[in-house]
């Protein structure tokens, strides 16, 4: 009797098993479709901040990057950007989210555009024409007049920018000058880098460069300089810059805020990375990406021939929407433009 007793505990608790097992297993599938963004990718396990949450994809075309947006008198929003056949183009939107692209070319001979609105509501473009930054005018931001002359070229020999000025962005300060953040490309016994630099004027037609780097590079933003033998060190935490460039800089209660591309090691630390300026020129690094690698790459080289390490946010272009709205737009070499939203 009492043989026959503990058998049938022993089938009641094997049949609860069982159906706790297949309950974890259907809330995990669960949990998985419910995390799906619009591309049918879980997102459940990228390691983002927690402030920005990814939306997909904006444009699938890998070949369409170094995008900028606008914000329209009429409220659309207007996206410039080149592809691999060159000149800048452009895409309309009315939420600043869906763009559709536009017919024509807005610069011709140009690539990597940085837009500002002027005093006297026209605008100004500036663009890369080989290894010099040049400029041209609109009335509407649609069709564009090239100004003579060069804004930018490249510095001497040794100096950062020596191979050329890449990746501009344009940034109008509350007193009326600008600020030029831009890439210098420049060659060493390793190969083409870039380094982000950053120019001044008071008029958007000349500038004086600033001198130095603002993101310094082989540098870890863990590290606080304590050398003493007691410090704990988070190995997971630390991140060696090894590339930092595109940085994209907006002016908000008192501060430069940049949003960067980084590549260095671990590769599962590269990303858009944020750092904060009182100045302008020297910038304190936080000490996560704002946007990290697809952990399903891990720390993988994995490569693709059209661009960086697959899965690693590239070229980011913050859009102030309004609101205590902001929308990241950022590149992978595998899935093209995407965005990620930021609400207070």
């Amino acid at each position: 009797m009492l043989r026959h007793n503990q058998n049938g505990f022993a089938h009641v608790f094997l049949l609860i098993f069982i159906l706790m097992v297949v309950a974890a297993v259907g809330f995990g599938a669960w949990r998985v479709w419910d995390s799906q963004d619009s591309e049918g990718q879980s997102t459940d396990t990228v390691r983002d901040a927690a402030e920005f949450k990814r939306e997909g994809v904006v444009f699938p075309d890998t070949k369409i990057n170094n995008i900028e947006v606008i914000k329209l008198p009429d409220g659309k929003y207007r996206m410039f950007y080149h592809d691999t056949a060159g000149g800048v183009k452009s895409a309309i939107s009315s939420d600043g989210r869906h763009f559709t692209l536009e017919p024509g070319i807005r610069i011709e001979r140009g690539v990597m555009s940085a837009t500002v609105r002027l005093p006297d509501d026209t605008w100004r473009m500036y663009y890369v024409d080989g290894r010099d930054l040049k400029s041209a005018t609109s009335q509407d931001a649609y069709e564009f007049t090239s100004e003579p002359g060069v804004r930018l070229s490249p510095g001497a020999e040794g100096e950062l920018d020596h191979f050329g000025v890449v990746h501009p962005r344009i940034l109008e300060l509350p007193d009326g000058s600008y600020k030029l953040y831009y890439d210098g490309h420049f060659r060493d016994s390793m190969g083409p880098d870039w380094r982000i630099m950053s120019a001044s004027s008071k008029d958007g037609l000349t500038w004086v460069k600033d001198k130095g780097s603002r993101i310094p590079v082989d540098s870890d933003p863990n590290d606080d300089g304590d050398t003493s033998d007691d410090r704990e060190v988070d190995t997971a935490k630390r991140f060696k810059f090894e590339i930092a460039s595109h940085g994209n800089v907006i002016y908000e209660d008192g501060k430069y805020v940049m949003y960067f591309g980084a590549q260095g090691e671990p590769l599962s630390r590269s990303g858009i990375w944020r750092a904060t300026s009182d100045d302008g020129i020297n910038f304190g690094v936080e000490k996560a990406p704002v946007l990290a690698r697809d952990p399903k790459y891990g720390d993988k080289l994995d490569t693709d021939l059209a661009g960086g390490p697959r899965g690693m946010p590239e070229d980011a272009f913050l859009l102030d929407l309004g609101g205590g709205k902001q929308r990241l737009f950022f590149w992978t070499s595998d899935k093209g433009l995407q965005s990620a939203i930021r609400a207070e």
